[in-house]
């Protein structure tokens, strides 16, 4: 949150927030850049997918994080 209040007081229009952990796939951030330009009034938000194609390290840190909460 203070990340996001510093942005603002510093005359960004828009952050992106994003984990640490590895379950984010940094590649996406080009589609909420493009989303973000195309709508920039819009709060642009991700949708986690949990298919086959997710990375074993993905699914045993969401899995890991489940058991901790």
């Amino acid at each position: 949150m203070a990340g996001f209040r510093e942005a603002l007081k510093e005359g960004y229009s828009h952050a992106l927030q994003i984990d640490a952990d590895g379950q984010h796939d940094t590649g996406d951030i080009p589609g909420f850049l493009d989303a973000s330009r195309t709508d920039p009034d819009a709060l642009i938000c991700g949708v986690p997918v949990y298919d086959e194609t997710v990375p074993r390290s993905r699914l045993v840190g969401r899995y890991a994080t489940h058991l901790w909460v």
